[in-house]
């Protein structure tokens, strides 16, 4: 587990743990046999890019084996943080790293398998995908800003790149309007058209970054 010492990690724990305790105590607690699900946690618009994931108030809602989750996380430069539960299940972990942009979510994921006894799922036939054209690479190029974070997309040598947090990387399509890119195409982003029907939008992890210029 990583150091923790930034006090808006240490900040988010104190308000998260808050957060469970009043909504476990309010809508029936572990003591009293029923599964509790906080507050927020209603669906109200689809996250983008996925197919069984929506938005609550301030939660992202999603299922996977029949279980419903329900998360939480923020990072910024010099911290990330990320919390899971499983409300039929009374379930939750919480992560806290010192890294920007961290949010350890293998290490997430792996602590839920182990404690729901989930079972690793068979791999999927990898999908033919086919490459952007140079008219789609042209409609993502900008840069996208949810401040403090900016994200730059631009076409270098036939190929798409993304830069971000200093760093530029290769991207590489996995779906409609799907990227990941990073030393080991870690970071997966959505690109989002706006009512005209232009890419105005980046959805990458908890942020909706706009397109500025």
């Amino acid at each position: 587990m990583k150091r923790v010492t930034s006090k808006a990690c240490c900040l988010l724990t104190l308000c998260l743990s808050i957060f469970i305790t009043q909504s476990t105590a309010k809508r029936g607690g572990p003591t009293s046999g029923k599964p509790t699900s906080p507050p927020g946690s209603k669906h109200h618009v689809p996250v983008p890019g996925e197919t069984d994931s929506y938005y609550g108030y301030g939660l992202t809602i999603f299922k996977y084996k029949d279980y419903e989750f329900v998360l939480h996380g923020g990072f910024s430069r010099g911290y990330g943080s990320m919390i899971q539960m499983v409300p039929s299940r009374k379930f939750a972990v919480i992560v806290l790293t010192n890294k920007s942009g961290e949010t350890m979510r293998k290490t997430l994921n792996k602590a839920t398998q182990l404690a729901l006894g989930l079972k690793d799922d068979m791999p999927d036939k990898p999908a033919t995908i086919t490459p952007p054209t140079t008219s789609e690479m042209n409609e993502y190029v900008g840069t996208y800003s949810h401040a403090p974070n900016t994200w730059g997309v631009s076409v270098k040598d036939g190929k798409l790149h993304m830069n971000f947090d200093g760093k530029d990387s290769l991207m590489t399509k996995t779906g409609e309007k799907k990227f990941t890119f990073g030393e080991q195409n870690e970071n997966e982003v959505v690109f989002v058209p706006g009512k005209s029907g232009k890419i105005e939008f980046l959805f990458f992890e908890l942020y909706g970054a706009k397109k500025i210029k």
